[in-house]
């Protein structure tokens, strides 16, 4: 058509779909839409899914606005959005064939979000929602500079980070992350729990009521800042540049800064097992600090606690500096 096309009722597809206003007007789809067939929706107005969606791949133009009011999009195949995409209600998008699920612009709405597949899900522009999760298995690829939510983030499956990303909400759960040379910034009010490594970063930035990953290496060429009212650690942190962890109480398997400065602050309880840095490093605890052997400082290593007799060296303890020990 060149105008709008209004399906208030349910529809069947019996055969591959493509709806089209060439004169860029409204597609809305009121009822439920099933078939085992593909659907195409191309305008550069806005398409409207009011109600279920249960067919096989659907795609939609790039321009435009893609509005899905109806819950729950599933698809045997995949799903394409390449316009901007706004959620009415509470969303989850499904590929049961395990196909990549791309948004390709912006995702707006105060709804949560669910994306369920196997397969690679997508996000090419910013996303500003009131939650995020996605399933186990699969990937998902991060595209679009900044994915900010009122609520909790959750990524249960990897993560790969295709531009500098900043990531915001209440509490964050991640599994693995490739960082490909990018920037990550991970700013949540309440906690931060990462299972699974963070590698190839370029900085990152990590500020939360708690940091958590046990077990877990966090890495990267640039410089590492983590910053907590409370409980950091306990795994290890690899950058080149400079890093800088603070909480309540900081623990770490293994902290190295190739050519920068260690600055490790813990409002209470400092707990150290291996420390590298290519410059100075600076350790300071409002209880007790525990630094066990290895350490090895090209400069000056300052130790630092509320009581010096709070300091516990074990070991044996080997500690090798370039210059001065405070």
């Amino acid at each position: 058509t060149t105008g709008s096309q209004n399906f208030t009722d349910d529809v069947t597809l019996t055969a591959d779909t493509t709806l089209t206003s060439s004169g860029n007007g409204a597609i809305t789809l009121g009822g439920t839409v099933d078939g085992a067939q593909a659907l195409t929706v191309n305008t550069g107005g806005t398409t409207t899914f009011g109600d279920i969606i249960d067919i096989a791949s659907l795609a939609t133009d790039a321009g435009g606005t893609t509005a899905i009011n109806g819950g729950i999009v599933t698809t045997s195949a995949g799903q394409d959005y390449g316009d901007n995409v706004t959620l009415g209600d509470a969303t989850t998008l499904v590929s049961s064939g395990g196909d990549t699920i791309a948004l390709g612009g912006t995702v707006t709405g105060a709804q949560a979000l669910t994306v369920i597949t196997t397969g690679t899900t997508r996000f090419d522009g910013s996303v500003s929602i009131a939650s995020l999760a996605t399933d186990v298995g699969g990937t998902t690829q991060i595209n679009g500079g900044s994915v900010t939510t009122t609520g909790a983030q959750t990524y249960n499956d990897a993560i790969s980070l295709g531009d500098a990303a900043t990531l915001s909400g209440t509490d964050g759960t991640f599994q693995a992350l490739a960082g490909n040379g990018n920037d990550l910034t991970l700013a949540f009010t309440g906690a931060i729990d990462i299972a699974g490594d963070f590698t190839d970063l370029n900085d990152l930035v990590a500020s939360g009521a708690s940091i958590a990953f046990a077990g877990q290496t966090l890495s990267g060429t640039g410089s590492a800042t983590l910053t907590s009212s409370g409980v950091v650690g306990d795994g290890t942190i690899a950058f080149d540049g400079d890093v800088s962890v603070s909480g309540s109480n900081v623990a770490l398997t293994s902290v190295s800064s190739t050519n920068g400065d260690v600055s490790l602050n813990a409002a209470a309880d400092l707990i150290v097992t291996a420390l590298a840095a290519g410059d100075d490093a600076s350790l300071t605890a409002g209880g007790n600090l525990t630094l066990n052997n290895p350490a090895e400082v090209v400069d000056d290593l300052a130790l630092t606690a509320d009581d010096f007799f709070g300091v516990a060296l074990t070991g044996p303890f080997a500690a090798t500096f370039g210059d001065d020990l405070t």
